[in-house]
């Protein structure tokens, strides 16, 4: 679906689209460019996931992950079985909300989700922001100061494996020292 069809549909049509893809697992791309639409990606990577899923952030957008739906979407996948687990890399030296990040909060103590901050002397280098699922599925946020990103769900896993790649180098650039604290 184009850009311009993507911005057109209402969010129950554009969730139905998402989660119609998320299923297919065929690869297509898919804009999305607010913060409804990277939370309705995000909720679906993961639902879909199985394994592990990588997210690096400025600082947890609380309209994304902070969302019940991406909170019980999470939930969900930890349930799902003892392997699973959920890296997080952030930017800011405080996520969105500070002490009242909802994610972070939910989550603080989980042994199978870990949130770090990445080097500041990285930072800057860094232009992007992304989710991986599985190293099969992806949001790209090409410029991380704007909002329009693409998503896909299965079929070309060249591009997800590359991203979980980047992820996978950048927490490299985290320690355990930076893990945030939570009260």
């Amino acid at each position: 679906m184009l850009k311009h069809d993507m911005e057109q549909l209402g969010i129950p049509s554009y969730r139905e689209h998402v989660f119609r893809a998320a299923e297919r697992m065929d690869g297509e791309l898919i804009y999305n460019g607010s913060v409804v639409h990277a939370q309705v990606i995000v909720e679906a990577l993961l639902l879909t996931a199985r394994k592990t899923v990588k997210i690096l952030s400025d600082g947890l957008n609380q309209g994304v992950y902070g969302h019940p739906f991406t909170i019980y979407a999470a939930k969900r996948f930890l349930a799902g079985s003892e392997d699973r687990k959920i890296q997080v890399v952030h930017e800011r030296p405080e996520l969105d909300g500070g002490q009242q990040n909802l994610f972070a909060n939910e989550f603080a103590g989980h042994p199978r989700v870990t949130i770090r901050q990445l080097a500041s002397h990285v930072t800057p280098h860094v232009r992007f922001h992304m989710s991986i699922a599985d190293g099969t599925s992806y949001r790209f946020e090409e410029d991380k100061l704007g909002r329009a990103a693409i998503a896909s769900f299965g079929g070309d896993n060249k591009t997800a494996a590359h991203l979980e790649s980047l992820f996978d180098t950048l927490w490299v650039w985290t320690s355990e020292n930076q893990a945030v604290a939570v009260a």
